[in-house]
Order: C-alpha cells, then structure tokens, then sequence
C-alpha cells in the first residue's frame, strides 16, 4: 500500500488522502483523524501525531486500506453519527437566512413536553443553587423516564426534571421559570434554554436548526428575533454540549446512491434559494423520476384520519408550513433518516397529514397538528409502504 498522504484543511473533509478504500472518506478533527467507511455505517478515530507507518497500520487493521475487500452493506436506519466535540470538525455556527425565533412565555411547552434528559452539569447546577426560603426541596427535583424519584448522583439512568398535575416544578402561575426568576436564565438547564434550537455538525460548520413544530406558540414564536442575532448566546449553549449529531462526509441520497458532503450541501443551497413549492423542490431534489403509486389510505388509516381530505390552509398558515419545513431540512433532519430520499418523502407525507388534520386551516390549528405529529413515529406507520411512490402521488396531485 502507498504510504498515505494527506492534503488537509484546518479542519472538515479531507480532499486527498492516498492508500484508503473505495468509498472511505477522511475529516481533521481535535482528536485527530476521522474515518467514515459508508459502506459498514461506522466511524473509526485515529488520534493525532501517528507516524505514517502507525497510521497504514490504523488502517489496514480496521479494513480502510486500498487492499482491503468491499465489506458487505450494514443496514441504516439514520445517517447521523452521536460524537463527541473533540470529533466536531468545524465548530462554526451557521444559521438559516431569514430564521427567527422569540419565546413569548406562553408555558405551553414546560406543561406539555418530556423534561428531559438533563445533562450531568445541569442536576450539579441546580443542586449547589442556594434554595434556602423557598419551600422546594432538591431530593425530589429529579425522576427517571417513568416520574420515579431518582438520586441523580446515585444512577447512571437517563435524569429527568420532576412534572406535577400542571407541568415542570418550576413552572410558576405567571408560565415563567422560577429557576429563572431567581438565579437568572444561565441557572436553568441547558434543554430549556435551547428549545427549540437544535444543533447538528457537518463537515463545514454546525447547523442550528429550529423544530418550530414542537412549539406551541410557533405562529408568533417563529416572527421573533432574528437568529442571527442570538449568535452569541447560541455560541455559549455550544460550548456547554458534551457530544452532538454528526453528519458524516458521504451520504446516502437514495438507498443504492452515495453522495459527498460538497454535493449535499450545493443541493440544499440551491433549494433555498428558491421560490415557490419549497417541499416538492426538495422531495424532486432527492427523488428524480419518482412514479406516483398507492398506499396513502393505509396511512391515513393508522393516523385515524381515514376519509378526509386536505384543507385550505390560510395564508398565514402556509408561510408557517413553509417555516416548519425550512426549519426540518436547514436543521438536518432529513438524515435522522436512511437515506435522503425516504427523508424528502417522509417530509411530504407529514405535510398532507397535517393539512388533512388542520381541521379550520389557520395557523393555530396547524401549530397544533405539528406538535402532535412529533409524538407519533411516521415511521412507524409508513412501515410497509413504499413512502417514495405515496409522496409522488400527493405532490402530483
């Protein structure tokens, strides 16, 4: 095998590297080197400094080498990878032109949603705050999944903050966080202060996408502040993560069909830059030719909305979907997917569920069907479908 060599960036992809097999692709990270063979679905770390005969050792004993054989295909169910920072290789953030977000202090979202999993650094947190006069005790700020009182410094089980009959325990009557009220809002856990930004990192830069869907006031949560303004605050909740999700090098378009991280990122520039359709511009993009089949009823069915048929949203309502949708691509969602095209056909058919359950078409109704919708695994009732030839269907109709 050649001795490998390398033509690096300061960080992100690789552009050259001899002595790697077909398919496998390199990124500089802060530990070091970063594999992805697409192929078995994996990454493997190689630390920093290795001398090059080290590193065709790295290689050959983990199958990366140009000599090793073709492994068979590991089947997918997403294309994110869950890493450590140190594995990041662009900490950058970039966020979507036009994006904007202000919490209105509705407490809809503290009485509704999961409260948790808090990070390790949160429980330390809350605990050493000085609650003395408040009538709370911290023995019981803290449950598992299941609301059982939990020791937090006493499990390795996932934490959760403790929900009573109106929602989180330091929701107050005025729908503002006590934790907030009294030691300021970089006291609260770090779950709370990101909703309902989401970070995902790429090869060039970390993404913070918005699951506007999940908020319950996102008709006027989703007109706030622009993003780009809260850069600094973003930065700071950055550097309080101790992993993220990693969108690799190469990635699955369709099931047979790798493309690079390059083309991915051209293709999503471009779809943004469009007007019109922005849904059907992104299913098209990943599904060429894509023939219009059945199967829509048999999901329609499982969402019990069998027998109705899609509304006419208002305008606002329409620039809300669209804000939903912009925010799922822009935020990297598509690959907590298999592949990008079931990804785009998925996309289409939460979109026809959702104008067929928007019961009167206004922006509120359609706020409420989102959030419902991300309690319920479309996945899961897409299971024997074919997703691709059902969206050609609705987007042709």
């Amino acid at each position: 095998m050649k001795q490998p060599g390398l033509q690096v960036q300061d960080a992100g992809v690789i552009q050259e590297m001899t002595g790697l097999r077909e398919g496998v692709r390199a990124m500089r990270v802060p530990r070091g080197l970063l594999f992805h063979d697409p192929i078995r679905w994996r990454l493997f770390s190689a630390p920093a400094g290795l001398a090059p005969e080290k590193l065709r050792a790295f290689l050959r004993q983990n199958g990366l080498d140009d000599a090793a054989p073709e492994p068979a295909r590991k089947p997918r169910l997403r294309q994110l990878f869950w890493v450590p920072m140190d594995q990041v290789p662009e900490r950058g953030l970039r966020t979507r032109p036009g994006a904007r977000f202000a919490c209105v202090c509705c407490g809809k979202s503290c009485r509704t949603l999961q409260l948790g999993p808090v990070l390790p650094a949160d429980v330390e947190r809350l605990l050493e705050l000085d609650w003395s006069g408040s009538g709370r005790d911290t023995g019981t700020f803290f449950v598992d999944e299941y609301d059982q009182p939990i020791d937090p410094r006493e499990t390795t089980l996932p934490i959760f903050l403790r929900r009573t009959s109106t929602g989180c325990e330091f929701l107050q009557d005025d729908n503002l966080c006590n934790v907030h009220a009294r030691f300021g809002m970089a006291a609260k856990p770090l779950m709370c202060r990101m909703f309902p930004h989401t970070f995902r990192a790429t090869p060039t830069a970390v993404s913070v996408g918005m699951r506007l869907g999940e908020c319950a006031s996102a008709p006027a949560t989703s007109l706030g502040l622009p993003v780009i303004e809260q850069h600094p605050e973003l930065e700071q909740m950055l550097a309080e993560h101790d992993a993220i999700g990693l969108v690799p090098p190469s990635i699955w378009a369709t099931p047979d069909r790798l493309i690079s991280w390059e083309e991915y990122e051209a293709i999503e520039t471009a779809l943004f830059a469009r007007s019109g359709d922005f849904v059907t511009a992104v299913f098209h993009a990943f599904n060429p030719g894509a023939q219009p089949g059945t199967g829509l009823e048999r999901i329609l069915e499982r969402a019990t909305l069998a027998g109705r048929q899609a509304q006419t949203l208002e305008p606002a309502a329409l620039e809300l979907e669209d804000r939903f949708c912009r925010g799922v691509v822009f935020g990297k969602d598509l690959f907590l997917h298999q592949d990008l095209a079931q990804a785009a056909a998925l996309l289409v058919i939460k979109r026809e569920l959702g104008r067929i359950e928007a019961a009167d078409g206004t922006p509120a109704a359609l706020n409420a069907v989102w959030k419902k919708a991300a309690e319920r695994s479309l996945r899961a009732m897409c299971h024997d479908v074919d997703v691709r030839a059902v969206a050609a269907a609705i987007v042709a109709s």
